[in-house]
């Protein structure tokens, strides 16, 4: 899997559970790439709901200075996919953009999708979000335990 990626999902969940203890709120957890052939492919993770509300806002802060020294942040280009997520999880509590590490994104596709589908299994009320656009292709997948 993407090795960016894997960072700003390791600050993410490390800090959730440092700061709130066993997740059994429930939420949203969104990962959108796009990867436009004229320029690198562009990743956000972003992150709503009561699972992570009760993060202290230095605490954030402190986590993302860290993590931008690892992976730098890039501007967010995901303004639609953001709109809908905090329409249906509520006001954001963690977003994050990077450019992609030089392998490509869609090759890295199955091993992305492989491991949000686990990280859902662990954190079975959070709904995680995979969504990946291409010039020519949008793919969008869900994974969430159905009640």
């Amino acid at each position: 899997m993407n090795c960016k990626l894997r960072q700003v999902l390791r600050c993410l969940l490390t800090l959730v559970h440092r700061e709130c203890g066993e997740c059994k709120r429930t939420g949203g957890l969104m990962v959108v790439t796009r990867a436009l052939c004229e320029s690198p492919a562009i990743l956000t993770v972003s992150a709503a709901g009561a699972w992570c509300s009760k993060v202290c806002t230095s605490a954030l802060k402190e986590a993302v200075e860290r993590l931008s020294f690892q992976v730098p942040p890039c501007e967010n280009v995901h303004q639609e996919e953001l709109q809908r997520f905090t329409d249906d999880f509520g006001s954001l509590f963690f977003t994050y953009s990077f450019h992609a590490s030089s392998q490509s994104v869609e090759e890295e596709q199955s091993n992305i999708q492989r491991f949000l589908h686990r990280l859902s299994l662990v954190h079975a009320q959070v709904e995680i979000i995979f969504e990946i656009r291409t010039d020519s292709t949008t793919h969008k997948q869900m994974f969430r335990l159905s009640e």
